[in-house]
């Protein structure tokens, strides 16, 4: 049985491409790469409005103005940190070098069951993107530096 192409099996797990290697390597995001954050952090902005405005809608309902104010401090709240975080990631990409070790935690609910250690740096990933990097083989990682998602990476030899 023959064994991918680590590097292709990264480029297309990751889903980047050479340009966005060459701007990670100089330390920022692609202009795809920023397209890409900024969906993700347009559906969790909504995310964060459907759950306030479904407390302010109960509270409403059962006539307790404390739950719908408290909807309104958990958007507002929510909001900040996406916001900050975004920020945080838009000002620039990461490295880290070192040999990949692909960990399952215990199932936790909204949280990732997998994860990658990379020296001492964790970086909570998917199934499918810690089946694209081989255990033991060492890379180097670029990622943001609010949220710290993986956006590319390489196979150090």
């Amino acid at each position: 049985m023959m064994r991918p192409n680590p590097y292709i099996l990264l480029v297309a797990t990751l889903n980047f491409t050479a340009v966005d290697l060459s701007d990670n390597r100089q330390g920022r995001l692609s202009r795809h790469q920023r397209e890409v954050l900024s969906r993700r952090i347009r559906l969790v902005s909504r995310d964060w409005g459907m759950l306030a405005g479904g407390l302010a809608v109960v509270g409403l309902f059962l006539q307790i103005t404390a739950i719908a104010w408290f909807a309104c401090a958990v958007f507002v709240g929510g909001m900040i940190l996406v916001w900050l975080s975004f920020q945080a990631d838009l000002n620039g990409v990461s490295s880290v070098d070192g040999c990949v070790n692909l960990v399952e935690r215990l199932p936790v609910p909204f949280l990732s069951p997998y994860y990658l250690m990379i020296g001492a740096h964790r970086f909570p990933v998917s199934r499918q993107v810690g089946y694209g990097f081989a255990n033991g083989h060492s890379y180097r990682i670029y990622y943001t530096n609010g949220s710290h998602t993986i956006v590319s990476g390489e196979v150090l030899r």
